[in-house]
């Protein structure tokens, strides 16, 4: 059985940068919402950072 993937593109920054992930179908689900919880995260640190 042949294998299916999920290409998930993202937003980085304000500045046009992107983030390009790709997703095993079986996972797909699970693996967007830890990589959004991510992101949050991610973007939580920038804020601080940007202060």
């Amino acid at each position: 059985m042949q294998e299916s993937w999920i290409l998930v593109v993202a937003p980085l920054d304000g500045f046009g940068r992107r983030i390009f992930l790709m997703l095993s179908a079986e996972c797909a689900v699970d693996d967007a919402l830890d990589f959004v919880e991510t992101l949050l995260k991610l973007e939580q640190t920038w804020q601080l950072c940007a202060r």
